[in-house]
């Protein structure tokens, strides 16, 4: 392959990009944002905090939910999930999403006529009007609501609806960080409890060693690494031992 023309190649569509990036920028920032929040198109946002993620995120969901169409009604509350990292995220966009459905419920029909015009970009009909004011009904009698959630906590609900598929116990519970912070301080007992019982030991050479080398607070952290690391110890301990 000639190099020159290759090294060409990459340099326009270098270029591009950056043509592409730079009238991006250019544009109205509301404009970019309603352009995310279009449910037919597959997005990736990627934005600093406060430049208004979850504006584009609830505006998305609101825009779901509203009919494309006479023929095409908009899709129903119980298919919808949003899956956030952190839970103080999920719930900004549950109170965001619930307030401006309330508010839809009770506006005149040509304040409502309006916002939904604002949020669409387009002219709203009769029947979409008559949708926006039944979503929030719609919404409060879905079972659990909108499915807005932590991936933590979706991976967990998936766990308890198939425990054996998973091979984990039904009635497994999830700790939290105060119950896990306790149990490590536990077993951090138990160790020293064996080691001073077992004078001599391997374990209790061990923590010797350790403690020769590193102080109580960087004992804990070392256990807390090795918790994290669990199933790739035991796979370890295994291939070791077996």
């Amino acid at each position: 392959m000639n190099t020159n023309l290759t090294n060409k190649a990459a340099q326009i569509g270098s270029n591009d990009f950056k043509n592409e990036t730079s009238s991006l920028r250019d544009i109205d920032p509301n404009v970019l944002q309603k352009r995310a929040s279009e449910p037919n198109s597959s997005v990736w946002v990627g934005a600093s905090a406060g430049t208004g993620k979850t504006k584009v995120l609830t505006d998305r969901v609101l825009r779901l939910l509203l009919p494309r169409s006479k023929e095409e009604p908009g899709t129903a509350p119980h298919k919808i999930l949003c899956l956030t990292f952190t839970k103080a995220a999920a719930s900004e966009m549950a109170l965001r999403i619930n307030k401006t459905l309330s508010k839809w419920a009770i506006l005149s029909d040509e304040e409502l006529k309006e916002k939904l015009e604002r949020l669409q970009g387009r002219t709203i009909e009769p029947h979409e009007i008559e949708a926006a004011r039944k979503l929030f009904t719609q919404v409060i009698e879905t079972p659990g609501g909108l499915k807005i959630m932590t991936i933590h906590s979706f991976c967990q609900s998936i766990l308890g609806r198939f425990p054996l598929e998973a091979g984990i116990n039904p009635n497994f519970q999830v700790i939290d960080e105060s119950m896990a912070r306790e149990l490590l301080e536990q077993a951090r007992a138990d160790i020293y409890a064996r080691a001073y019982r077992e004078q001599g030991s391997p374990l209790a050479s061990a923590i010797d060693n350790l403690g020769a080398t590193i102080n109580e607070e960087q004992f804990t952290s070392l256990l807390q690494s090795l918790a994290s690391e669990r199933p790739q110890l035991e796979k370890i301990l295994h291939q070791n031992f077996s």
